[in-house]
């Protein structure tokens, strides 16, 4: 019921946030829009804004998920997205809750986090503080803290296409089931970002997380991995179908290395320029 409670509450949070106005902020130069949920790492976006540079971009989806790997059945999640940008700094943070039950016992317990702070210093690169959160113990994770500071490079940033890559170095606090103490690790860290248009009605999306361990680099490796497709219904409305993949290559005692969750979500967008 506790976990019910939480959806509910997360819900409502982002039910609130929706009908945001502007004369709430308490300034009238800031650019409220949404953009996509999985918009997870840093992409300059060269549409500006009718005050110029200042803009709040928030976004919600709503998500009926199937597990494979560790946890096999269907659930259910809810998640939404923050984007603060005023000259050339930008705020990004991403809130995600996932959880499953089934005759009465729980098998998944999954909050998914992310928060980016950067700073503009060209066109096409940036420097950046990350910071990414992972925590579900029936997958051998309890937590999984990773932060450090980063460059990205925007290779392309065209409408139709985009694609960045980011490098960085992250310290790694994670705290496993199987383990009584929390492990921390230097971690080297890559992310790239892919974005293309299949039409006018249907958007392509991939977003991956690398990182590896510095002192066993080719063995000690981590991938997150998200790609989407997306039907755009409306200016608001969209139906995404989505694959989320988490592989460890040194998993916890008992564990699978990979996790999959396919989901289809309902994505709301709003745009208010």
């Amino acid at each position: 019921m506790m976990e019910k409670k939480k959806i509910f509450i997360l819900s409502l949070i982002m039910v609130f946030l929706f009908f945001f106005r502007r004369d709430v902020l308490g300034n009238d130069k800031v650019d409220l829009k949404f953009d996509n949920l999985a918009d997870l790492v840093v992409n300059p976006d060269t549409k500006k804004s009718i005050s110029g540079n200042d803009k709040l971009n928030l976004n919600f989806d709503f998500s009926f998920l199937r597990n494979t790997g560790n946890v096999k059945n269907i659930s259910f999640g809810t998640s939404g997205g923050l984007e603060l940008e005023k000259n050339k700094y930008v705020i990004k943070a991403r809130l995600g809750y996932n959880y499953g039950e089934s005759l009465g016992k729980t098998f998944l317990k999954q909050w998914i986090g992310y928060f980016y702070s950067g700073y503009r210093f060209s066109e096409r690169m940036n420097m950046l503080v990350l910071i990414d959160y992972f925590g579900n113990p029936y997958t051998g994770i309890r937590k999984r803290l990773q932060a450090g500071p980063g460059i990205e490079y925007v290779f392309v940033k065209k409408e139709e296409f985009q694609f960045s890559l980011a490098e960085g170095v992250t310290r790694e606090i994670e705290d496993s089931t199987r383990n009584q103490a929390e492990k921390e690790t230097l971690r080297s860290a890559f992310k790239t970002h892919l974005k293309t248009k299949l039409s006018d009605k249907i958007e392509f999306q991939n977003m991956s997380n690398f990182s590896n361990f510095i002192n066993n680099f080719f063995n000690d490796y981590k991938i997150i991995s998200n790609s989407e497709v997306s039907f755009i219904f409306s200016e608001r409305i969209r139906l995404v179908f989505s694959h989320f993949l988490s592989y460890n290559n040194i998993p916890p005692s008992g564990f699978l290395k990979a996790d999959n969750l396919y989901s289809l979500a309902l994505r709301i967008k709003w745009e208010k320029s």
